[in-house]
């Protein structure tokens, strides 16, 4: 029931195969579907392959398209988090400096309340 194309010397055609044996197959000549084809006659024949009904192709353009807006897609959204990141970053280096000017502020009050406590202590025990 399989379709073949057969090329010879003389011409081509879309054979039915008929029958199948191991390494050989039959097919029936296209144009009395009663008779066997003869290739006495012709001694090169070339089977092409056999007729698909349900054959699939890959369509490239779409698939390089929808390649290119994936790839743009990504690109939107690596951009808006790069964006965030710097954003962060800034925040981050504001924050430190800001927790520099505290820590600082911190010690130099610490200091002074060391030494307001040092020189209580130094008056109260002079009498």
């Amino acid at each position: 029931g399989e379709r073949v194309k057969l090329i010879m010397e003389q011409s081509a055609a879309v054979y039915e195969v008929s029958a199948v044996e191991a390494g050989r197959f039959q097919v029936w000549e296209p144009a009395s579907q009663n008779a066997f084809l003869d290739l006495a006659d012709s001694t090169t024949v070339f089977v092409y392959g056999r007729e698909v009904d349900d054959f699939h192709t890959v369509d490239y353009e779409a698939i390089s398209m929808l390649n290119v807006s994936a790839t743009q897609e990504q690109q939107k959204l690596i951009g808006a988090l790069q964006a965030l990141l710097e954003e962060q970053q800034k925040r981050i280096e504001k924050l430190e400096a800001e927790k520099q000017i505290q820590q600082q502020s911190f010690e130099a009050r610490l200091q002074l309340l060391e030494a307001s406590v040092e020189q209580n202590r130094i008056g109260a025990s002079q009498p």
